[in-house]
């Protein structure tokens, strides 16, 4: 539905247990199933991909491994992977095109310089020195027009200038049931329930609405016990908590997201929540033929605080003879 990447890790206490840590990523059909008695809710996928993805972990170790077809399919650029050199992998013999994904180690000299963005650029960096007003980003284009490539030098700037980058590419149209933006606060605060919730109290242990931190449940896919007498006060909505997080949690974010026309309708309400804050900017990138009539929408692209770019094609004059 969608992937995200942050561009620093949270590791937890627990991670310095973890000797060595390797995974195998491919592409094919899966079965899946229950195994043993219903109610024990012991589920299995098995499958000549699933096979295929535990020989690359154990061929591999210590690194992200994938085979040209994840490569392919991931429409990310070819300096994300490093090719690998051919092994023997028992029950397939031997591989070759096995690549390893290395974000983290993505060193931007790899990347094709970016071409007739200057003014574009120029404007986006106002916006992280706090020299312009905005704190919302449109990126609007016709297809192939470089939108996505445009993004990628946002996250460079970004990083250059002491933000966080947190990109997300939405795959397909996320329906009724998530808050994506929801989901990338609740992945800033930690990967588990427990961190989440250590995170939650840490930052609200001084802060008068500790008690309420149950109405943050849904927020943050957290679980406070709810007293056994209480009364919440009206003003104590997930809003008002949600918008009090921010606050508290503030620290420079940038949050990109590729292909937004696929965004919730609840995540379009809460954008104009966080860009509220001038510790946070979110950019989204659009297609130009795209039109939403919903309110929320609306509401986004009239904002102020939102500059809209328009991409045009490459002019001849910005490519170097």
């Amino acid at each position: 539905m969608f992937e995200m990447r942050i561009s620093d890790t949270h590791v937890s206490q627990n991670d310095e247990l973890i000797k060595s840590l390797s995974t195998g990523v491919t592409i094919g059909t899966t079965y899946c199933g229950v195994v043993g008695h219903p109610f024990r809710k012991e589920y299995t996928v098995i499958g000549g991909a699933v096979n295929r993805a535990a020989r690359l972990m154990c061929a591999f170790n210590n690194v992200i491994s994938c085979d040209h077809s994840v490569v392919l399919n991931s429409k990310l650029p070819l300096a994300y992977f490093k090719r690998l050199p051919p092994k023997y992998v028992k029950g397939i013999g031997q591989v070759t095109n096995i690549y390893q994904y290395e974000e983290k180690g993505l060193d931007a000299s790899k990347i094709p310089p970016i071409l007739g963005r200057t003014d574009v650029l120029a404007k986006y960096r106002d916006i992280l020195m706090g020299r312009s007003k905005y704190k919302g980003v449109f990126v609007m284009g016709d297809p192939r027009c470089g939108k996505s490539r445009l993004l990628n030098e946002f996250v460079e700037v970004s990083e250059a200038l002491s933000w966080k980058s947190i990109w997300i590419s939405v795959h397909n149209v996320i329906h009724h049931g998530i808050c994506l933006l929801h989901k990338v606060f609740s992945n800033m605060l930690g990967r588990s329930i427990k961190e989440r919730m250590a995170s939650l109290i840490k930052l609200y242990v001084d802060d008068p609405c500790y008690q309420y931190l149950y109405v943050l449940n849904d927020v943050f896919d957290v679980n406070f016990a709810f007293p056994y007498r209480y009364e919440t006060p009206i003003e104590m909505t997930p809003l008002f908590l949600f918008r009090r997080t921010l606050k508290l949690m503030s620290k420079k974010t940038v949050i990109i997201v590729d292909d937004a026309h696929g965004l919730d309708y609840e995540s379009w309400s809460v954008f104009l929540d966080v860009i509220q804050h001038p510790e946070y900017i979110i950019v989204l990138s659009l297609p130009s033929a795209w039109q939403n009539k919903h309110a929320s929408i609306q509401k986004c692209l009239k904002s102020p605080k939102v500059l809209t770019f328009h991409l045009e094609t490459l002019h001849i004059g910005s490519i170097p003879a």
